[in-house]
């Protein structure tokens, strides 16, 4: 998403790098893992975690 709005805004508006986006979702994300509003749902294979 970074880079579309990199090629839209140019230099004529601030973008984010996508390190400092990712922390800043991270963030978020946590935040709703921790107080209970958010859900992780993770996909399984024969009991093994499947990586995407």
């Amino acid at each position: 998403m970074g880079r579309a709005h990199r090629a839209v805004a140019r230099d004529d508006w601030p973008v984010r790098t996508a390190e400092a986006a990712w922390a800043i979702r991270r963030e978020r994300y946590a935040g709703w893992l921790e107080n209970g509003s958010g859900t992780l749902l993770l996909a399984t294979d024969a009991d093994k975690l499947v990586r995407l």
